[in-house]
């Protein structure tokens, strides 16, 4: 599986590359241990929600670089902390018996459909 380097400002999201360059030149294979894919992932995550669009990083790490964006992200987001909280292990669901109670209007069409279309079976609830 791969996932792009949010870091890199010479590629984008739909990057089909298997390999991708660093500053200084060499070519590092693409993550492939879970823990690394899911340092990506959350990576990856808070880039996008910080710049939105491919275009507005690539230009944004163009001029600061990636090292600088790296050191802003993380004063103001704990990326470690949320890697962290991400590569965590879940245990058992804490309450598979729910009982839910909803009004019959239009928001609560997800929590009707939701049985019939065995959604809370296949979570264990």
């Amino acid at each position: 599986m791969k996932i792009h380097d949010p870091f890199d400002f010479t590629s984008c999201a739909a990057s089909t590359s298997a390999l991708s360059e660093d500053k200084g030149g060499r070519q590092s294979a693409e993550a492939t241990t879970p823990e690394t894919l899911v340092d990506r992932a959350v990576e990856g995550a808070v880039v996008r929600a910080v710049f939105g669009h491919d275009l507005e990083r690539r230009e944004f790490l163009r001029l600061v670089g990636s090292g600088t964006a790296l050191a802003l992200l993380n004063s103001v987001f704990p990326l470690h902390a949320a890697k962290a909280l991400a590569q965590e292990k879940t245990g058992p669901i804490e309450k598979p018996d729910l009982k839910v109670g909803f009004i019959p209007i239009t928001c609560a069409t997800p929590i009707i459909m939701a049985e019939p279309m065995g959604f809370y079976k296949k979570h264990g609830l």
